[in-house]
């Protein structure tokens, strides 16, 4: 840094590099030897409590660590860009499973799968996209790709064709966390999306704060203006889903309808789910 100047060493920087280093060798290791597995989150339909589709959630179990928090991984698969690697793991397995699901009798269900901006600023990501779906015969319509805004807006690229792209491929386009970051009216009405989430930041604390209920209706109602469904992300308790539904929000996600679970305990889980709605439903009529 030039004369007359002087730095003290700093350990902490040392071990944080080195961990960093250390981890993505373990990404690596772990996409190898099966570390990763998905977990799926149940969406709802609040109107008609049918479930319409699961998001999948990475999870990694290290044969040393135990299991490490995506939120401490995620980043740094991304500024390695070992996400990309990880992501087609994800969306091949994704598809995978939902096509098994059908072929075991359970209703079509619909599969979300989360694109990073590093994944999408992919040459090859079209290609990647339809090369999955036609290798898995996954139906078009059951595969949902979810972008968040603001890391694809600090890109030069053409995102809005890219988008159109995607689209065309059959598949539904959402918009997660909507309502932080770059969230802006404007690319609502160029994105040719079919969803956007409300963060669970302006759900959390519904019917309680007003400020929430005003954001939360404004979303709802303009979203619907637009022709694109919303997704609530943590709902949590029955007061927050009363509120969702007089507001006309179309899907609810949360630990009030269920957590991220393995396929085979979603599977289970759905059909306790699915006879509790009828035997509902019977009782009524």
């Amino acid at each position: 840094h030039g004369r007359a100047n002087f730095k003290f060493f700093d350990t902490a920087i040392e071990v944080a590099a080195r961990n960093k280093v250390k981890m993505q060798a373990d990404l690596q290791t772990a996409l190898e030897t099966g570390q990763f597995s998905l977990h799926y989150q149940p969406i709802i339909d609040i109107a008609n409590n049918l479930v319409i589709g699961v998001e999948s959630l990475i999870r990694w179990e290290h044969p040393e660590k135990g299991n490490i928090s995506p939120d401490e991984f995620i980043p740094i698969a991304e500024e390695s860009r070992f996400i990309v690697q990880i992501g087609e793991w994800v969306l091949r397995t994704a598809c995978q499973q939902q096509v098994q699901w059908e072929k075991n009798g359970l209703a079509a269900i619909n599969v979300a799968v989360n694109l990073s901006a590093v994944q999408f600023n992919e040459r090859n990501i079209l290609h990647q996209v339809e090369a999955i779906m036609k290798e898995t015969a996954i139906r078009e319509n059951q595969l949902t790709v979810k972008i968040t805004v603001s890391p694809l807006m600090e890109t030069d690229g053409d995102v809005i064709a890219k988008l159109h792209a995607l689209k065309s491929l059959g598949l539904k386009l959402a918009i997660d966390d909507f309502g932080t970051g770059y969230s802006s009216l404007a690319y609502l009405k160029r994105f040719p999306i079919h969803h956007l989430k409300i963060d669970r930041e302006f759900v959390k604390d519904l019917p309680e704060n007003t400020q929430d209920i005003a954001i939360a209706r404004s979303i709802i109602k303009m979203a619907h203006e637009l022709q694109i469904e919303v997704v609530a992300e943590g709902v949590e308790n029955k007061s927050q889903l009363r509120f969702l539904k007089e507001a006309s929000c179309n899907f609810g996600q949360g630990f009030h309808f269920g957590k991220p679970m393995p396929a085979s305990q979603f599977e289970e889980w759905l059909i306790h789910f699915n006879s509790q709605n009828h035997s509902n439903i019977r009782s009524i009529g």
